[in-house]
Order: C-alpha cells, then sequence, then structure tokens
C-alpha cells in the first residue's frame, strides 16, 4: 500500500535528522511535528479529522472490526488481521498460485507490509508521534439477501499533541455475509470485480462498484 511510502516521507520530515532513514529512525528526541501546510508532504493536509462513527449497528460493527484489523497489521499480527481478509482475496489468488496454501497466501500478501506497518509504528512510538489509521466516510452501500457490502476511505492520521496531519484517503470494500453481524475486508483494486463476480452476479457488482 501506498501508506508505508508516504509515512516513510513524513517521518524523515518530522525527524530531527532528515537526511538519512537510519538516523531518524535512532535519534530519540522527540520532533515537532509541523503542520505548516508548506512543511507538510504532497498529500498530507494540516487538519484534524473526525473519524467516521456510523450510522446504525451493521456500520459501526464495520468499523470496530477494521479498527482491530488495523491494529493488528501495526504490531505486525499476521494471524489476527488475516482473520479479516475477504476470503474469495484467497480463492481468487490461488487461480494463479495453486501450489501454495492458503496461509502461505496469507503470508506472501500481508508479511511485508505488516512489518514495515510495525516498524514505523514503533519509531513514530519512540519519537512521540501517533499514527492511526480511521475510516473517514462511507461512500457506497449494497444489501444482497443476508449480505451487506459497503465501500467506505480510510486515511492515514499523524497526531503529535494537539498537532495533526492526515493523507488522501484510500477506499476499501467490506462484505459481511450476516446482515453486518462480522465483517471482511479488500482494498478496492482492479482486481476487486473479479473477486466479487465469485460470490455476486453483475447486478450487484455493478451497484458496488456504481458502474
Amino acid at each position: 500500500m501506498k501508506y508505508y511510502y508516504v509515512l516513510l516521507l513524513t517521518l524523515l520530515i518530522v525527524s530531527c535528522n532528515s537526511n538519512q532513514q537510519k538516523s531518524s529512525s535512532s535519534n530519540k528526541e522527540t520532533p515537532q511535528l509541523s503542520t505548516a501546510q508548506d512543511s507538510v508532504p504532497e498529500g498530507w493536509y494540516n487538519e484534524t479529522l473526525t473519524p467516521y462513527t456510523g450510522k446504525d449497528k451493521a456500520e459501526k460493527n464495520m468499523i470496530s472490526q477494521m479498527n482491530t484489523y488495523n491494529q493488528a497489521l501495526l504490531r505486525g499480527d499476521i494471524n489476527n488481521a488475516s482473520l479479516y481478509i475477504y476470503p474469495d482475496v484467497i480463492k481468487y489468488c490461488k487461480k494463479y498460485y495453486p501450489e501454495l496454501s492458503d496461509r502461505a497466501i496469507i503470508q506472501t500478501l500481508y508479511k511485508d507490509m505488516s512489518e514495515m506497518y510495525h516498524t514505523l509504528k514503533t519509531t513514530y512510538d519512540e519519537k512521540g508521534i501517533d499514527y492511526n489509521i480511521i475510516v473517514s466516510n462511507i461512500t457506497n452501500r449494497v444489501a444482497d439477501k443476508e449480505y451487506i457490502i459497503i465501500t467506505f476511505e480510510v486515511v492515514g492520521v499523524l497526531t503529535q499533541g494537539e498537532k495533526c496531519i492526515h493523507d488522501n484517503p484510500e477506499t476499501n470494500i467490506g462484505v459481511s455475509h450476516n446482515k453486518g453481524k462480522n465483517w471482511t475486508f479488500l482494498a478496492l483494486t482492479d482486481d476487486v470485480p473479479n473477486i466479487l463476480r465469485m460470490r455476486f452476479d453483475e447486478e450487484i457488482i455493478n451497484k458496488i462498484m456504481n458502474y
């Protein structure tokens, strides 16, 4: 995902030494998180965002479980993060890598990203900067029998004291098979329509994708 690379750039900017990643990671002096727009990286904004809280139980469950998923990634906890992976993602990948087990596919998809998130989160924590990923908006909602499919945006947020900056939103999709009680997730990519076709008909996919 793009977050790691953009956040790394931000880390270099807010660090006491912005010339080398290694020295900025080891420097224990707490930097000041500048919120002057001319010192904020491109694609980041110096405003405080209020997380979207959901308008009903289904949306609240989705947000809570997305937060749990993100926190697991930030801890480097692939086992718990994998509980929230939309299962057809694994089936879709096995079409191209039939020799891999489900576990191997999960490791391939998430190991490097989770390790990068965890390293980045640890480095920010050491410098007194909080990094979090929040659900900022819900843009679409489709129901199909027992299923609820929600398209939503997440943003990365950096906070130090009263200062706060956030990046551009990224779009994700949440799928519940039991009317909003339990949720799994996938990022919105070019593969999503084909992944959704493994379970939903074209009419539902068109509604989800806003075709």
